[in-house]
């Protein structure tokens, strides 16, 4: 005979129906638990300060055409060396006329003003981080999961809120969404329901995955129904 022992305690996964006799890593749960014993996730934990970056100059460096339109935005220690690597297999590094450079006193703050640059500023070749001015919408600022529905409603939760950004209009057919990432930390959830989101909006026809660029809404208009070579 084969005894298995039952675990002392079961704690939610909040992705799931599963329960653990761990607490998951990154969430807060409830002192007591439920009426069938598991202890139920109540929030999320603070997120501890990170240790300060040993000293790593790195510059964040724009590219421009002769007529002044921001080409491309990235950051390196050594910029001379990447602008060579670009001229090798960058197409359009032949209409670069003008370059400039910004430094920053470690990699993690030129990474951090990358991504502002990249999002505000709309570099033509930029694909990462270049997410569409829609995500700024106040409904998409304030929009959250509702928990109190349960952990199998996530996914669809977060598709309903890209969903009602598309018939809104505030997210435009060619607009490029938030990263999995950026979407799963603004909702406060996970990557991989993040991934099932965007399964059901594919499936909806509402966003298309274009590989090496990101995930776009859908521009039904045309007769292929893809337009992954729009890119705002």
């Amino acid at each position: 005979m084969i005894l298995t022992a039952s675990p002392i305690a079961c704690f939610e996964w909040p992705d799931d129906m599963a329960a653990y006799s761990r607490p998951l890593p990154g969430y807060l749960y409830a002192e007591e638990p439920d009426e069938i014993g598991i202890y139920r996730v109540v929030g999320m934990a603070p997120i501890p300060e990170p240790a300060e970056d040993p000293e790593d100059p790195t510059g964040l460096y724009r590219l421009r055409d002769a007529s002044g339109e921001l080409l491309y935005v990235g950051i390196s220690s050594n910029p001379g060396i990447r602008w060579e690597q670009h001229a090798a297999d960058k197409p359009w590094w032949p209409e670069v006329a003008d370059k400039s450079v910004n430094w920053f006193r470690t990699r993690q703050e030129a990474e951090a003003a990358e991504v502002a640059a990249i999002k505000a500023e709309f570099p033509r070749n930029n694909a990462t981080h270049a997410a569409s001015p829609g995500f700024t919408s106040e409904s998409w600022t304030e929009a959250r999961i509702d928990r109190s529905k349960g952990a199998p409603s996530f996914a669809r939760q977060v598709a309903a809120l890209i969903e009602e950004e598309v018939q809104s209009g505030h997210l435009l057919p060619g607009d490029r969404l938030l990263t999995a990432p950026e979407i799963a930390a603004h909702l406060r959830t996970s990557t991989t329901v993040v991934g099932k989101a965007m399964k059901i909006l594919r499936d909806m026809h509402i966003v298309e995955s274009c590989p090496g660029a990101g995930v776009f809404v859908a521009d039904l208009r045309r007769a292929d129904g893809h337009g992954c070579e729009v890119h705002r």
